[in-house]
């Protein structure tokens, strides 16, 4: 009869002791890619990295940020290190490595908080394949993607997907006979 007394007492402690995330969803955090965050209007990624690893990278802190900065990034892009607000802004980065041709790109995608995990960065490795009215340049490039969260957050983890598109996107095209760099470009006259 001891036993039966103790069940109540028993079913309390491994209801205060069982884990909470399971019943928890996980929540999408707020991001803008670091041109919107400084008010910069773009056509497309232009960001490009010197160095030849690929990598994923989060910045709690302005000194670590510009160091990336200087070592990593080629412009066009602002000359000196961007001012961001680490108070309340986290910025993450993802360098592809080198690619074959300006069809590949790189996109942070998706950013969410799951309870009593870390935060969760969706990161999309693209390869446009291009149609009969557009192409791409046979030339090594590097993209980067940076991006501001509008929030502190403590540990990532980066998931990485590889994604195949078709037409035309971010590239280079035809306009009045010079090859430019576009975003969505036809050749045609």
């Amino acid at each position: 009869m001891r036993s039966l007394s103790l069940f109540p007492l028993m079913l309390l402690a491994l209801l205060l002791t069982a884990p909470r995330a399971s019943y928890a969803r996980s929540r999408p955090l707020e991001f803008q890619s670091l041109y919107e965050y400084l008010g910069v209007i773009t056509t497309g990624d232009l960001l490009q990295s010197h160095t030849t690893a690929a990598g994923d990278y989060v910045f709690r802190d302005q000194e670590s940020w510009c160091a990336f900065w200087s070592a990593a990034i080629v412009l066009p892009g602002p000359s000196s290190c961007p001012q961001i607000d680490f108070r309340h802004d986290t910025v993450i980065a993802s360098i592809a490595g080198p690619q074959p041709s300006s069809c590949f790109g790189i996109q942070i995608d998706a950013i969410e908080r799951h309870p009593g995990r870390a935060v969760e960065v969706g990161v999309l490795h693209t390869e446009r394949i291009p149609n009969g009215s557009c192409g791409c340049l046979t030339v090594v490039v590097n993209p980067v993607e940076i991006v501001v969260v509008s929030a502190p957050i403590g540990a990532v983890e980066f998931v990485h997907e590889d994604v195949q598109t078709t037409g035309c996107g971010c590239g280079f095209g035809l306009v009045n006979g010079d090859v430019q760099p576009q975003c969505g470009f036809a050749i045609g006259p």
